[in-house]
């Protein structure tokens, strides 16, 4: 099974944003809550090559941010991690 990562922070709207479309597209994600992590920047930056929250990593590649995942899901290049409707009725 694919892996998708957001890393995320309390604070950040966007992390908010995103994990509400995900989860409204019934796709499953682990979520990394960067909020109490000192120097989280240095963190993020190593993990997907960017600075800022929210980041994204599917099976350990860099994703890119907000907008790029929006792409990424009207595109439909993330339809094979949605969750099927019957294995959420189960």
């Amino acid at each position: 099974m694919r892996e998708l990562i957001v890393y995320s922070a309390e604070w950040c709207s966007v992390c908010l944003a995103l994990k509400k479309m995900l989860e409204h597209e019934g796709i499953k994600y682990q979520e990394i809550d960067l909020t109490e992590m000192k120097n989280y920047k240095e963190f993020l930056y190593e993990k997907t090559g960017y600075w800022g929250t929210p980041g994204i990593t599917l099976d350990g590649a860099a994703l890119g941010g907000f907008p790029d995942i929006v792409q990424k899901l009207n595109s439909g290049k993330l339809d094979d991690l949605k969750i099927k409707k019957e294995q959420n009725n189960v």
